[in-house]
């Protein structure tokens, strides 16, 4: 008993050593990522399922759906249709809102290519509830998918429903001069 408690303490170093080499290895394998820039801007609303004019989406979103927006080029907006990302973003800077739900859930926003149940969550909610979260999302840049994005309502009540609320912060663009992510405001 009393060797195998000397022996405890060596393992936990160990066990930190080696996985500190698989992440090098890992990080030594990956491809490095083109340079880019993060653009803020002001608030735009691109989706309100409880506004009755349905800008972006008719709502509510049922559980266990998932559905499409379109977030580059010219979209519909609160104020009308609008560019407020351009085509070619990398990524989307968006504030998500849920509220009005009639069951408890999770709410996940994801890459305009995903497909399947969500493996992840951008809101937990209860039924009731209303709760907003900042969302970043990749967005394809080719394919029949470009610059849209996956909205998907999950949760333990079929047939629950939730009003969902987008809201445009910021999008990631290219930026072969530079290296690293930059901060951009899109006011210069």
């Amino acid at each position: 008993p009393l060797a195998a408690v000397r022996r405890q303490p060596i393992l936990i170093p160990m066990l930190v050593v080696v996985l500190a080499v698989v992440a090098i290895a890992w990080q030594a394998n990956a491809s490095p990522s083109a340079p880019s820039s993060i653009v803020t801007i002001d608030p735009v609303r691109i989706v309100d399922t409880r506004d009755r004019s349905q800008v972006g989406l008719a709502g509510p979103i049922v559980n266990g759906t998932s559905q499409k927006v379109q977030v580059t080029g010219r979209i519909p907006t609160e104020d009308g249709p609008a560019t407020v990302v351009p085509a070619g973003a990398t990524g989307v800077l968006l504030n998500v809102t849920v509220t009005e739900s009639n069951g408890s859930g999770f709410f996940s926003v994801r890459p305009g290519t995903a497909t399947g149940t969500a493996g992840t969550s951008s809101l937990n909610f209860t039924t009731g509830q209303t709760i907003a979260n900042a969302v970043t999302v990749a967005l394809p840049t080719t394919g029949a998918q470009a610059g849209r994005i996956d909205l998907q309502h999950g949760g333990p009540i079929g047939g629950s429903t939730t009003e969902v609320i987008l809201d445009v912060v910021g999008y990631v663009a290219a930026n072969s001069a530079s290296s690293g992510v930059q901060l951009v405001s899109a006011e210069q």
